[in-house]
């Protein structure tokens, strides 16, 4: 950013002139200098150098060689530099702040409340996507990692990651989802990690799920404005605690959760069809008993039971949303006979697929 030309800010660098600049002749050759930005830096080692403000509005750009910085000043008044200075001097353009972080769109925005036992197979998609817990507990899967978001904690996924959501049986769960596109230079800080968001940062969630209800012109200016405030929030506060918050992990740990999620992402793209454990296991090149204790390890469930969660998560969004009878959603996703599901089907639900339907209006 620009900064005001005054006597304390620009003593470093020289002084602020209560007369006009004089006309320098006999000045030694200057020094040149490209800095990573492109710009041209000048130096004069051996001699003062004084410079008069334009007639339109100029800025004069100072280059700090040992800390690798600039500091910018609106040149409205003549002043002299000292010797050994690199500085610049151009017109006012339009890039006086470099912003690290844009929220450039924001795809969906979410208020769910999801019933115990909620378990959302999985999905892929371009855009990054925060996920926040307002009431409940959460499991949040991606990278192979399982981390269990309570009341107050959010997470971001990184754009293209694979990740999955599931509540374990204590009870309903609130949350709060938005997929969204940003330029971020260093988008790192802000993935794959459990945040607890201070009051601050609530507020700005709070207000944008109130400013998505109006009928406003300005409401997707407010809105892009909101979370790109709540990001730079919690991109500050990450920044402002110890490193210890992120694990960098082996490289064994890492190609472990890489096929475990890539397992997960077969049994999500195949729960139409008969899958077992073996089939699974094999799409990753694993044995069924390595495959067994990679899931335990990293998302303490045994694969088999996975698979049918899926399955049950399935049927039951076929019950609900594409007007499938009870037959027809066991025979779609698997199940061997009708009676097998509906058992599967109470034990996970704790009702029939017969009382869930009529529950539901069917």
């Amino acid at each position: 950013m620009v900064e005001n030309l005054n006597p304390i800010s620009f003593a470093p660098y020289g002084r602020i002139l209560t007369g006009p600049a004089v006309i320098q002749t006999d000045l030694p050759a200057p020094e040149h200098m490209s800095a990573a930005s492109g710009r041209a830096f000048i130096c004069y080692h051996g001699a003062e150098i004084q410079l008069a403000r334009g007639a339109g509005m100029s800025v004069l750009e100072i280059y700090d060689k040992n800390k690798g910085g600039t500091r910018r000043f609106y040149l409205d008044r003549d002043v002299s530099l000292q010797a050994g200075i690199w500085f610049a001097v151009a017109a006012f353009d339009t890039h006086t702040l470099t912003p690290i972080l844009t929220v450039t769109d924001i795809h969906t925005l979410f208020y769910q409340e999801r019933e115990p036992n909620f378990f959302f197979a999985g999905e892929q998609h371009a855009p990054y996507e925060l996920v926040y817990v307002d009431r409940g507990t959460l499991h949040s899967v991606a990278g192979g990692r399982d981390i269990t978001l309570s009341q107050g904690e959010m997470m971001v996924y990184d754009a293209n990651q694979w990740h999955m959501q599931y509540e374990a049986g204590r009870g309903t769960v609130c949350f709060i989802t938005m997929a969204f596109d940003m330029l971020c230079a260093c988008p790192e800080i802000l993935t794959d990690r459990r945040i607890v968001i201070g009051a601050d940062a609530r507020e700005f969630l709070e207000r944008m799920l109130t400013e998505q209800a109006k009928q406003d012109p300005l409401r997707d200016d407010m809105l892009l404005t909101g979370l790109q405030m709540l990001l730079l929030l919690i991109t500050r506060q990450i920044q402002s605690t110890p490193p210890s918050a992120r694990l960098v992990l082996p490289a064994a740990a890492a190609a472990e959760r890489l096929a475990v999620e890539q397992a997960q992402k077969y049994i999500s793209e195949n729960v139409h069809k008969p899958l077992s454990v073996a089939d699974a296991a094999q799409s990753v090149h694993l044995s069924a008993s390595y495959m067994t204790a990679l899931f335990r390890r990293h998302l303490h469930i045994a694969p088999a039971c996975y698979i049918r969660r899926v399955r049950l998560s399935e049927a039951k969004r076929l019950l609900r949303e594409a007007n499938a009878s009870i037959t027809e959603a066991a025979n779609s996703t698997g199940f061997a006979t009708v009676q097998h599901f509906s058992r599967a089907f109470k034990t996970e639900y704790g009702v029939t697929p017969s009382d869930y339907a009529r529950a539901i209006g069917k």
